[in-house]
């Protein structure tokens, strides 16, 4: 089973529609799914920590999810497509 790290930088505040959507993505039964939540001051310093989380665990792939904007499907379902990088503008 792969192992995905999700991710959801933040200032301590997280919009609730992306509360949701993280909560459903834990249950997808085809990934073992680990979220977190930083709010390292300031934004690159989160994702550092969080690029280290990702390089020092055993996780096969990172989502990042923005606090205040939830994907619209499941991100995860792209995950079959084997790309190295794959980028979800939302309006």
């Amino acid at each position: 089973m792969k192992n995905v790290l999700i991710s959801c930088t933040n200032t301590h505040w997280i919009h609730k529609h992306v509360v949701h959507k993280l909560l459903l993505l834990m249950q997808d039964g085809r990934y073992k799914v680990n979220i977190i939540m930083p709010s390292h001051k300031i934004y690159e310093n989160n994702l550092h920590h969080i690029v280290n989380e990702f390089m020092d665990g055993p996780y096969d792939f990172w989502l990042e999810i923005n606090s205040d904007n939830p994907p619209m499907n499941n991100p995860l379902d792209l995950i079959q497509l084997d790309r190295d990088i794959i980028g979800l503008p939302t309006p």
